[in-house]
């Protein structure tokens, strides 16, 4: 594939999150599934979120219906709205830069991001996808080079790459807090802020019905907007 052909992907994907999930869908096998029918309509109200700063949404769906690969190509496009001059076209990274300094609330691979699960573990394995999905893909080294971990020797960054938090190789924050970063409700983090907080069933099935686990969520969601910044 020719460089010109990879930076008319990556500017499609940036500019169009329906494109970016259906890339990522189809890494997992299920860009089948990504109907136009379906899945455009939540695509574009999930870039507005975005780019509109919203302070809250929720987003809901059944199970098998690709809610879980949502939010993690959410989350990867939020950094990946950034551009890079060494993979994209010079155009590209006008128009980007342009788009980013009109909307200052979307900061790039600078973004922090805290996943919150049922539990920290669960939390954990959410990381640990997104970044198998990063380096197990080969399309994903194509059209998103700059996430690979081995781009931590180039950038000179120290590695950040486990279960429980994650770095960008290719962010030039200073900032101590990493791009994401797993919690549980079970747990609090007072002295941390964030960008983005995202919940991912924060209750289930087995504990919708004990109270105390009720408040423990509610507790969390009380948490967040003080930690958003």
């Amino acid at each position: 594939m020719n460089v010109q052909a990879v930076q008319r992907g990556r500017a499609l994907m940036r500019r169009d999150f329906f494109s970016f999930a259906s890339f990522v869908a189809s890494l997992r096998g299920n860009g089948n599934k990504m109907s136009e029918a379906t899945f455009l309509p939540v695509c574009k109200w999930l870039q507005g979120v975005a780019e509109r700063h919203a302070t809250r949404a929720w987003f809901g769906d059944p199970r098998n219906h690709l809610k879980t690969t949502l939010q993690r190509a959410w989350v990867l496009w939020l950094a990946f709205l950034e551009p890079d001059e060494r993979y994209d076209s010079p155009e590209e990274v006008v128009r980007a830069r342009k788009f980013m300094a009109e909307r200052p609330w979307l900061k790039g691979k600078q973004t922090r991001i805290r996943w919150v699960g049922l539990n920290k573990p669960i939390a954990c394995m959410q990381i640990e996808a997104i970044e198998r999905l990063i380096v197990e893909h080969p399309l994903m080294r194509v059209f998103l080079p700059e996430f690979h971990p081995d781009e931590f020797a180039l950038s000179g960054r120290k590695e950040i790459w486990n279960t429980e938090e994650m770095a960008l190789p290719c962010s030039a924050s200073a900032s101590s807090e990493v791009f994401l970063s797993a919690a549980g409700v079970e747990s609090q983090s007072t002295s941390l802020h964030f960008d983005v907080i995202v919940f991912d069933d924060p209750v289930n099935e087995k504990t919708h019905t004990h109270p105390n686990e009720i408040q423990t969520a509610i507790n969390w969601l009380e948490l967040a907007t003080p930690l958003l910044e």
